[in-house]
């Protein structure tokens, strides 16, 4: 057994010499993908930067198309209200606005606001609310039920269950939490409008 112990030795090191080969092999990979993701991110992200801001534009021009510009006003929260102007004279604000839906995931909404303070039209963004009963959220019967609703309108909180209830709009049977989240998305951005002014 003495003579077997050199072999041993032999056969340890050069165990040793393949481990350190492999993790060298990987710490080098390793860079070199991490400089590759940097790389790739660096030129990719003014081209994302830009199709964001055209999705932004579209958007925009979809929900006010009278506008010859849009102004931006960031709220104290950080959230973006865009004010649509044409001649000069402000025609509404585009106001964002979050709840939680079904799964815990955010419904965001936008609510259009004309200078009077009344609702024009509520847009359920995103959401990933559950396929059928969830997605009735964005049904323009639904959304419908806020035109109109002026920014002194009622919120009613059921402590009991943590609702918000806007008077005058129905929660759809089957979807209440995806409702409630739409609900009050529209009252957050109703409470960002309240102290939102375009200088």
């Amino acid at each position: 057994m003495a003579e077997l112990q050199p072999l041993d030795k032999e056969i340890g090191k050069g165990r040793i010499t393949k481990v350190l080969y492999c993790v060298l092999v990987l710490a080098v990979l390793g860079a070199f993908s991490g400089l590759a993701v940097s790389f790739t991110n660096r030129v990719t992200a003014p081209v994302i930067a830009a199709n964001e801001h055209a999705e932004l534009l579209a958007m925009l021009e979809s929900v006010m198309p009278e506008a010859d510009e849009y102004k931006l006003v960031t709220s104290e929260n950080g959230l973006d209200i865009y004010f649509g102007v044409k001649n000069r004279e402000v025609l509404a604000a585009v106001v964002p606005g979050e709840g939680k839906g079904f799964n815990g995931d955010s419904v965001n909404t936008l609510t259009i606001v004309d200078p009077d303070g009344k609702i024009n039209k509520v847009v359920v963004q995103k959401h990933k609310e559950t396929p059928g009963w969830g997605e009735k959220i964005e049904e323009p019967l639904f959304l419908a039920q806020f035109e109109g609703i002026s920014k002194s309108f009622t919120i009613e909180e059921e402590q009991k269950f943590e609702d918000t209830l806007i008077a005058g709009v129905d929660i759809i049977s089957g979807a209440t939490i995806s409702s409630q989240a739409v609900l009050k998305g529209v009252a957050q951005a109703m409470d960002l409008y309240a102290f939102a002014s375009i200088d």
